[in-house]
């Protein structure tokens, strides 16, 4: 703009001197020149001043990653994998920016091989409790065991390889399909990847894209829906092969038709391995082993489906508001 409006005054002022007599036409072209010339280095000077501002914010950012404090890893066991159970002692958890107890005194058991749900609320801290299991965090009292050992008494990287998630928002890196999911395992082969996609309900939609597995996906995976997204990170959790999964709301944002691709998956992905499942859609969760239903960052009941809607009011209503889609006040005003 500031350039525009050089060269307009210029020519402006120019035929003003012309029209007196007082400049020539080659005086106004030679004017012009110059004031075009003029702008060459001030438009340099502002794409430093730009890039500049650009380096410096990535200097702070890079630095605060540099800079962060390492995850705790004082555990010197190995982890060999699951035997027998994971048991929740006494849990309590607060969150270091809020002085709201998130859990409370929590206690349960999750066999080998069970597909448990911790169902509840927004904010009964379900996911909080998978955070601890993984140990994004840990807890300010309580144990969680495996086999009577405490996880913290286990490396992070032996534990870790033992665990895989699927949650609602599916990161995927800027890069290809294959390469999304080659870095899972070191050594997996191509053909490996085939079998899993296709357990994953992908691998048709992925062989049906133009240059199919060396498909870009984009910045976090923006060329893909969001079935798409999720049942490649099925796929990744399959070629993981945890012996612990969890599943937090993986379905939640999905329709119906997506959804019963994205549930078959599943029902192939825990097949044989111990499974926690997290999901506001009931419907996702009725054939779990058991059911922990939690309120306020407590364990109020547990139980199969039948159990739980038979002796809790909770548990009731909240399968009651999703029966066949609708509202039960709806279903009423429509009877």
């Amino acid at each position: 703009m500031l350039e525009f409006v050089g060269k307009v005054g210029v020519t402006i002022a120019g035929v003003f001197f012309i029209l007196h007599g007082r400049m020539t036409i080659g005086d106004l072209f030679f004017f012009v020149m110059i004031a075009g010339r003029i702008y060459a280095p001030l438009q340099t000077l502002e794409s430093a001043y730009r890039n500049t501002i650009k380096n410096v914010v990535s200097f702070y950012k890079t630095r605060e990653l540099l800079e962060m404090v390492d995850e705790p890893n004082e555990g010197t066991k190995i982890f060999e994998g699951l035997k027998k159970d994971i048991v929740y002692n006494q849990l309590s958890f607060t969150y270091p920016s809020n002085d709201r107890e998130v859990v409370t005194d929590v206690s349960f058991e999750i066999k080998r091989g069970q597909k448990v749900a911790f169902v509840g609320h927004t904010g009964s801290g379900k996911t909080t409790l998978t955070q601890l299991l993984t140990r994004f965090y840990d807890p300010i009292s309580g144990t969680i065991e495996i086999d009577g050992t405490d996880i913290r008494d286990f490396t992070l990287e032996s534990y870790r390889s033992h665990l895989a998630a699927v949650f609602q928002d599916t990161t995927l890196f800027n890069d290809t399909i294959r390469h999304n999911l080659e870095y899972v395992r070191d050594g997996v082969t191509f053909e490996q990847i085939r079998e899993a996609c296709r357990k994953a309900n992908i691998l048709e939609f992925i062989e049906g894209l133009e240059q199919g597995f060396d498909t870009e996906v984009g910045e976090r995976g923006l060329k893909l829906s969001g079935g798409e997204k999720q049942r490649i990170a099925i796929a990744r959790a399959i070629i993981a092969d945890p012996e612990i999964l969890i599943l937090d709301e993986a379905t939640s944002a999905l329709d119906a038709k997506t959804e019963r691709l994205v549930q078959e998956a599943f029902n192939i992905l825990m097949e044989g391995r111990t499974s926690i499942i997290i999901a506001h859609r009931l419907s996702t969760i009725r054939n779990a082993d058991t059911i922990l239903l939690f309120e306020q960052g407590k364990l109020i009941g547990s139980g199969n489906h039948d159990e739980l809607y038979a002796s809790s009011p909770i548990y009731r209503e909240m399968v009651d508001y999703q029966k066949d889609g609708f509202v039960e006040e709806k279903i009423e005003i429509l009877q």
